[in-house]
């Protein structure tokens, strides 16, 4: 059992503003100022990598991933972004750093079907200026593999079975 001590510490550690939620509040305040007062620097996507990189790197906060969800998904109807393959990367990495290789392998396949959409029947993509077209990258696969070697969501032999799979995907 646990002692009050280390019980308060852990509740402390969740309260916290930890610097990802930092970020992310001066991010949609410069959205808020924006609107506002039109003259004031916009958030931009470049920006939203960067917050969305700081909720990746957030190892020990088990909300992280979701938070970088819920800030792709709020940029993309407030702000009116077209996410591009570093928000996702960052999103798969997020799900990697807590062992979440299910979620992380679950957004790589969104980016698979949304990707054969834009396909023509020889593999060649048909519009590239599409805003809906991301197309994975060998970090986005191997952020998925590393997923893969620090879950804990199934047995080490499926575990090695699902990180082949998705690394014979990435050499197609």
């Amino acid at each position: 059992k646990k002692s009050s001590k280390a019980g308060s510490a852990e509740f402390a550690a969740e309260t916290t503003i930890v610097p990802a939620e930092q970020a992310e509040n001066i991010y949609k305040l410069m959205y808020t100022r924006s609107q506002v007062d039109p003259k004031r620097a916009r958030p931009s996507l470049r920006l939203l990598n960067m917050v969305l990189h700081g909720w990746a790197n957030s190892r020990n906060l088990k909300f992280a991933p979701k938070r970088a969800e819920s800030l792709l998904e709020w940029s993309s109807d407030t702000l009116g972004f077209d996410p591009d393959v570093y928000c996702y990367t960052n999103i798969i990495h997020a799900y990697g750093q807590q062992g979440k290789a299910l979620e992380a392998e679950r957004i790589l396949a969104e980016l698979e079907v949304r990707l054969e959409k834009h396909l023509t029947e020889n593999g060649e993509v048909i519009d590239e200026n599409s805003h809906d077209l991301v197309i994975p990258n060998v970090k986005t696969f191997t952020s998925v593999i590393s997923a893969w070697a620090k879950s804990k969501q199934v047995s080490v032999k499926a575990r090695t079975r699902r990180a082949e799979e998705v690394l014979e995907r990435l050499e197609k």
